[in-house]
This record gives structure tokens, C-alpha cells and sequence, in this order.
């Protein structure tokens, strides 16, 4: 990762053929490329820029760009981040699940709600960053290395949360709390180990390149 910034009279001289900020963001962004980086924020003006504000100010003047700078990565090591982020999320998640099934067991239902929300949205979130995580690997040239792994994960996880779903939208507590207790916390543990098991070897072949 590595930060580069500019001043307004840098701004000036670097991006000179620049007509606003849409024109000097495609242009740090090819020259990111070329560089094999790709670019993870951009702040204007002291501000971080989300999507949405690259396309709110796309039309704003250079001359009225006073502060600039970037942050960016390889892509091999923002896929690793991905990885080490979901291996983080894994705890926070199974104890979740786990105290919401006791809630509902509890016949707590309305303490639980908020339980049962933020379990099944940190899972759709995982599966949403690993199915990226995959197809960005790929992009990299160093795809995943046990595939078949990674896909049973994927496929177990996923099945777990249609059943979740389809369980509460029936109303049915007592299934619910039985999927998160046993089906999820081995879903998600499953997931640990193959997210595990993929940083590990990403950790030895840097190793080896690095030692010829």
C-alpha cells in the first residue's frame, strides 16, 4: 500500500490536460493500472470520495481542486485484506448466532430480532466478499488454490441461509434456533478453515518467490 498526494499547484502542473475531477480520476487510474496498483480511496479537498461523490462532483473544475491524494495496493494484497476481514468476522458471527439461539429457545423473540438481523446480514455479507475475493483472485492470475474446498464452503453457507430464511419466514423459532446453533456455526467454521488454509499458502508462495 502506498499514499501519493498533491498540492493545488501540483494538481496544476501534473494534471494539466485535465478538465475536471472525472477527467483526474481516469487519469490516475490508468497510470495505476499501468503501474499494477489499483487505487482503494481518493480524498479531494480533505474529503474521502465515495462512488457516489465521484459522480456528484465528476464535473468539478481542476483549477478548483486545492488538495489531492490516493490510496493504493496491488490487487493480490487487497484480496489477502478481504480474506484476513472475513477471517476477523467469523467470531463476531458464530457468537451471534449462538445468542440469538438461546434467545429464541427463550422464547425471547423480540430480543432476538436484532440478533437474527445482524447474523444473517454478516453472512450475506461473507458470502458476497468471497464470491468477489474468487473472482478477483482470478483476475490476479493467482486464483484459489483448493477450489474445491472453497466451493463447498461456499455452497454450505449458502444453503444454510436460504434455510434460516425460509425457517423464520415461517415463523418457526425452534428451527431457527436450531440451524444457527449447529448449521451455521459449522458452516462458518468451515468457512475459517478454508479462508485459513488459502492465506496460509498465499503466505508460502510469497515466501518462495521471494526466496528463489
Amino acid at each position: 500500500m502506498k499514499s501519493l498526494s498533491w498540492t493545488k499547484s501540483e494538481i496544476a502542473l501534473a494534471f494539466a490536460n485535465c478538465a475536471n475531477l472525472r477527467d483526474v480520476i481516469t487519469a490516475l487510474e490508468t497510470e495505476m493500472s499501468a503501474q499494477g496498483e489499483v487505487i482503494c480511496e481518493i480524498r479531494v479537498n480533505d474529503m474521502a470520495l465515495t462512488e457516489e461523490d465521484e459522480v456528484k462532483f465528476a464535473d468539478c473544475a481542476t483549477q478548483d481542486l486545492s488538495s489531492l491524494s490516493i490510496v493504493t495496493n496491488r490487487p493480490a494484497e487487497l484480496v489477502n485484506d478481504a480474506l484476513r476481514s472475513a477471517v476477523s468476522l467469523m467470531p463476531q458471527l458464530e457468537k451471534s448466532a449462538l445468542t440469538t439461539a438461546e434467545l429464541l429457545r427463550a422464547g425471547e423473540v423480540t430480543r432476538a430480532a436484532n440478533g437474527f438481523k445482524e447474523t444473517v446480514a454478516g453472512c450475506q455479507w461473507l458470502v458476497e466478499t468471497l464470491l468477489h475475493v474468487r473472482g478477483a483472485s482470478e483476475g490476479t492470475g493467482q486464483p484459489i488454490s483448493d477450489l474445491a474446498n472453497w466451493v463447498k464452503s461456499e455452497k454450505l453457507i449458502g444453503r444454510v441461509v436460504i434455510e434460516v430464511g425460509e425457517a423464520h419466514a415461517k415463523m418457526d423459532s425452534i428451527l431457527v434456533a436450531d440451524l444457527l446453533e449447529y448449521e451455521m456455526t459449522a458452516a462458518l467454521a468451515s468457512w475459517k478453515s478454508t479462508i485459513e488454509g488459502e492465506l496460509a499458502r498465499k503466505e508460502l508462495d510469497r515466501g518462495l518467490d521471494a526466496n528463489p
